[in-house]
């Protein structure tokens, strides 16, 4: 698995936030940093928030938005370009969370869960 395992890269162009807010209308493919610990997606005309628990946050860089998703947990919303990709060790360190249908689940029990060369490790 690659780095976005821990920095969910939303490539996609960033739309123009201009202030957008989860649960207002939109019209774009784009993503969009509603603050600093949260992105927004615009799925099905609507922003939905997708968290950015981790210490880097929700960053814009350039035309793409990053979202550090270390520390998110299961049920936690999340984009649909990660979904059924690379996931994060649940804060516990206990499970393997994975985007599952847009939202995080745990797919695998770890005794250890760790990110080893940007690699997520879980341990069974």
């Amino acid at each position: 698995m690659r780095r976005f395992a821990l920095i969910a890269s939303l490539g996609l162009f960033a739309a123009c936030g201009g202030g957008s807010k989860e649960g207002e209308k939109c019209n774009t493919d784009g993503f969009v940093c509603a603050d600093s610990n949260t992105a927004l997606q615009c799925f099905g005309g609507v922003w939905v928030g997708l968290p950015c628990r981790g210490t880097d946050g929700c960053k814009r860089a350039g035309d793409s938005i990053t979202c550090d998703m270390n520390g998110n947990v299961a049920g936690d919303t999340c984009a649909t370009s990660v979904d059924e990709r690379a996931g994060v060790c649940a804060p516990d360190g206990l499970a393997l969370l994975q985007c599952r249908d847009r939202k995080l689940v745990a797919t695998q029990t770890c005794r250890s869960c760790s990110v080893v060369d940007g690699t997520v490790k879980c341990q069974p």
